[in-house]
């Protein structure tokens, strides 16, 4: 089913499985982007004039963060149950739905039902039996409640752990309370108790270089979205405690070098509760 205001973001997990399997060590992003038919290798040129256009923000070095924060932020949950929202291509639940209650994968559903079918060509139609992938559009009140009930079907015994990364900037400030106050829900209803954790409300405008805010202003276009980021952690703060949610901010993982570990904070992780 089309869904004319949102579907112009899927271009983005595609773009995003490239980049990682291209610039990331993220495991298995390479293997997925060939199953996905996904064009991921780059000649010398094509990267030295990438590296240019990059400057100082370097896309790889940014998934790569990101994907690290949220590891080491998901290792506190050890065998938890992991719902993922507007999971895009990623690998994370090919690589750890052996190793939890359940994971659960969603997405719009005409990207959720590609996802689906790249997964099992992947694993030659093995999936993991507590993998699951269910469509979702986060800003509709119904289809959250359509997962919750699905969650609650599952019987975990495990507290949840909901999270996302690379979301909140393509929603409106409407979407964004519409989103918040569904998870603000989900995380009150589920037993044994819930966790959110996402990168997102640490992520900035970082365009810095005239070709960088070239390519920004681009990809505003594919996707027919402002980006819509959070301009501090006051702000950040203000917004969940409107929702009557609580946070804290994890600590950064450590770095090779102090312009990497500036870097990092970008994508720290928040822990939220309710």
């Amino acid at each position: 089913m089309a869904d004319v205001s949102h579907d112009p973001i899927s271009y983005t997990a595609l773009k995003v499985l490239q980049q990682r399997a291209r610039d990331c060590t993220i495991p298995m992003c390479r293997e997925m982007a060939d199953a996905a038919g996904i064009r991921w290798n780059s000649t010398w040129l094509r990267r030295r004039v990438r590296r240019l256009v990059g400057g100082k923000v370097q896309s790889g070095l940014y998934l790569q963060l990101r994907f690290d924060a949220m590891s080491s932020a998901l290792d506190e949950y050890p065998g938890c149950a992991v719902l993922e929202l507007a999971a895009g291509f990623g690998t994370r639940g090919v690589l750890e739905s052996p190793i939890r209650e359940a994971y659960i994968e969603t997405d719009l559903e005409r990207l959720q039902a590609y996802k689906e079918e790249v997964v099992k060509k992947l694993l030659g139609g093995r999936v993991c039996k507590n993998h699951y992938f269910r469509p979702l559009n986060v800003t509709r009140v119904e289809d959250m409640g359509r997962v919750e009930a699905f969650v609650h079907r599952l019987q975990l015994t495990k507290p949840l752990v909901i999270i996302h990364e690379g979301l909140l900037m393509y929603l409106t400030e409407k979407e964004q309370i519409t989103v918040r106050d569904s998870i603000a829900n989900l995380m009150a209803n589920h037993k044994p108790g819930a966790v959110w954790l996402t990168s997102d409300f640490s992520e900035r405008d970082i365009d810095q270089t005239p070709l960088q805010k070239l390519m920004s202003a681009k990809l505003r276009s594919r996707v027919r979205r402002k980006l819509n980021y959070f301009t501090d952690n006051e702000s950040v703060v203000e917004f969940l405690s409107k929702g009557g949610l609580r946070s804290e901010l994890l600590s950064a993982s450590p770095q090779l070098d102090a312009p990497t570990n500036a870097y990092a904070e970008y994508f720290r992780i928040h822990r939220i509760m309710n």
